[in-house]
């Protein structure tokens, strides 16, 4: 988990650095291949500790432009289902509470168990979600192909989208990083409410 520390060696451990848009940008401009690292490991460690994923990778089209922004973005976010799932897997529901909690597990099991791939696309757009989603994938044994598709899809489509709208507002890049912070938050509400029709259904 070394990697882990990566963003905070870059970015600082204060959570006024990971919040601090422009100074996300500087660093990711100043280090250069080192920040593009950092930048998905940051992304990655949401899985355990709270950062502005969709900031970062709305950073990332804002200094690299929407294609190479967008490979990076959806690195980052891939790789944090790819070990939420694993992790699952393979150490069991110990290790799903511990990255997910077992309140929001409860919640969302009945969303997974009735749309399955489908919420694993859609979840890589919603804060949160995604761990919970990508836990349960792999402590139910969802088959590792069809998790790794999903999962994909989502996460070129999350990391594309933000780094495209890095791109396009590179011009106005503090209303850029603002939208992507509060975008996702707007989209969660509509989420939790189909996971509460999906548990009164079940």
């Amino acid at each position: 988990m070394t990697i882990f520390a990566i963003p905070v060696v870059i970015f600082g451990d204060r959570i006024e650095d990971y919040l601090n848009f422009e100074r996300i940008i500087f660093l990711l401009k100043e280090h250069g291949s080192l920040a593009a690292v950092a930048g998905i490991a940051a992304i990655s460690a949401d899985l355990f500790i709270p950062t502005p994923a969709h900031a970062i990778m709305t950073g990332f089209g804002l200094v690299h432009g929407w294609f190479v922004g967008g490979v990076l973005a959806s690195a980052g976010t891939f790789l944090a289902g790819t070990i939420a799932y694993w992790l699952s897997r393979v150490m069991g529901q110990r290790a799903a509470r511990f990255i997910a909690g077992e309140e929001d597990m409860e919640k969302l099991h009945a969303l997974f168990e009735r749309y399955g791939f489908g919420a694993i696309i859609i979840s890589r757009w919603i804060p949160i979600v995604p761990e919970v989603l990508s836990c349960l994938a792999g402590m139910t044994r969802m088959p590792h192909a069809r998790f790794a598709l999903g999962n994909l899809i989502g996460s070129l489509s999350v990391g594309f989208f933000y780094a495209g709208l890095g791109d396009a507002y590179g011009g106005t890049p503090q209303f850029a990083l603002t939208l992507s912070v509060v975008l996702p938050f707007l989209l969660l509400p509509l989420f939790l409410l189909i996971a509460a029709r999906s548990r009164r259904a079940a």
